[in-house]
């Protein structure tokens, strides 16, 4: 993905720096890979992305499109945004494509209901045949406990509605059975903190029993600790499988969903504990070879919340990525926003991301300044993680190879000089696409 772009004058960033437009496939991949569907941002309400994003998929390639969908759910655990892609691709192509992207995309069962309301946002109208067929297969994918935990009685769509417009085929009698029950709404109802503490049952007697029956996810763990907290459960158990490796590495959890939990806890304990689960959730990145520079963007933009329902922050997501970084290579770290600021070396895990968040007032963005100050010192690669609406235009890169991280999906990407890589991303998985590149390109070390 190296940049070459015609540059155009009448186009600037948001901050006033000439920028380039992009193709069609580079910009969607940006607005896809850091968005929060219908949710708004510093830059673009939710509504206007979302008409971005249906606008760009007609422009690219089926094939294209069904792998950026695949990807952004599975490998960058993003979950909206990909549905609504599955959504677009059924909408402008027929054939297989359409039904393996849907059966591919979908990981819930309640995304079903949400793949079918978003097929419905301008109207209803009938399904076609391969959205029926990716949706019937689908069906496949989950047992009674997961049908019946994510099919709540508010939603619009409902798992019946679903399955009487994709008629999926039973394979054996025990799931004719379930359909039947999915049809008449007899489904078990499932044994989730969700619905024992709607039902009035006390919360630490839940929780404590939940966790020892291994009843809780991991995400709904982590995003409970401060109701478990509150309620004075037995924190052992609680931070054993906080800790837990195998459990960390399954969950597919974004990196700076660690940093919420540990903001919303008073208790020691719990922090340590995220701590520790930050760093184990590091251990299934891959070492990046050689030595490492990577550059914090720390301004104002990057310090608004990631979407208008979000508490977390841009700054959040970037601090965390260096976080992993520094964790899985030999790195220095910088923040840059007016001034370029260095970043102990001693810190590590969340510690550090807390270092990076308060290493200098949070203003303006120097990128091409801060890289200007750098030029020259000793490393393999440099990495930025940025929102991209510089007000300079960044150098050339120096080192063996050169990575821009955006972390927004704004339109206008800032012109730069000389050859640089562009990734967009909020998960760990940026350190395995940078990998792969080096060991692709057979990158002397």
């Amino acid at each position: 993905m190296k940049v070459n772009h015609k540059e155009y004058s009448s186009i600037k960033t948001f901050e006033g720096a000439k920028a380039v437009k992009l193709s069609p496939e580079k910009e969607l991949m940006r607005a896809v890979m850091t968005c929060m569907l219908f949710e708004g941002n510093f830059y673009e309400s939710g509504k206007d992305m979302a008409t971005r994003i249906a606008d760009l998929c007609t422009k690219v390639k089926p094939e294209y499109l069904s792998e950026l969908a695949i990807k952004a759910r599975n490998e960058m655990y993003l979950r909206s945004v990909p549905l609504f892609l599955a959504r677009n691709l059924a909408k402008i192509h027929k054939g297989k494509l359409v039904s393996d992207t849907i059966y591919n995309v979908i990981q819930r069962a309640d995304e079903m209901a949400e793949f079918l309301a978003m097929y419905f946002m301008e109207k209803k109208q009938p399904l076609s045949k391969q959205t029926k067929i990716g949706l019937a297969r689908a069906f496949d994918k989950f047992n009674e406990y997961q049908l019946a935990k994510y099919n709540s009685s508010n939603a619009k769509i409902k798992l019946r509605d679903v399955m009487f417009l994709c008629h999926p085929k039973p394979k054996d009698e025990v799931q004719a059975d379930l359909f039947k029950r999915i049809a008449e709404k007899k489904l078990e109802t499932p044994d989730t903190w969700e619905v024992q503490l709607s039902a009035g049952k006390d919360k630490q007697a839940t929780f404590n029993r939940l966790i020892k029956e291994n009843k809780l996810g991991y995400f709904a763990l982590l995003r409970n600790l401060r109701n478990m907290e509150g309620a004075n459960c037995d924190l052992d158990p609680v931070i054993k499988k906080l800790e837990d490796r195998e459990e960390i590495l399954r969950s597919k959890i974004l990196p700076f969903r660690y940093m919420a939990a540990y903001e919303n806890v008073s208790s020691p304990r719990l922090k340590k504990a995220i701590k520790n689960a930050f760093i184990h959730s590091a251990s299934n990145v891959p070492t990046l070879t050689g030595t490492s520079i990577i550059l914090v963007d720390v301004s104002g933009s990057m310090d608004c919340p990631l979407s208008d329902k979000s508490d977390m922050k841009r700054t959040h997501v970037a601090a965390c990525l260096a976080a992993i970084l520094k964790e899985n290579s030999r790195s220095l770290v910088y923040t840059f926003s007016e001034q370029l600021v260095k970043v102990s070396s001693k810190r590590s895990g969340l510690d550090l991301a807390e270092d990076i968040l308060n290493s200098q007032e949070h203003g303006g963005t120097k990128l091409g300044a801060a890289l200007k100050k750098l030029d020259g010192d000793p490393c393999d690669r440099v990495i930025v993680l940025t929102d991209e609406q510089s007000h300079d235009r960044p150098i050339a890169c120096w080192a063996k190879k050169g990575y821009i991280v955006n972390l927004n999906g704004y339109e206008p990407s800032v012109s730069y000089a000389g050859n640089w890589e562009m990734i967009a991303g909020w998960s760990d998985k940026i350190v395995n696409y940078i990998a792969e590149i080096e060991r692709f390109e057979k990158w002397d070390q």
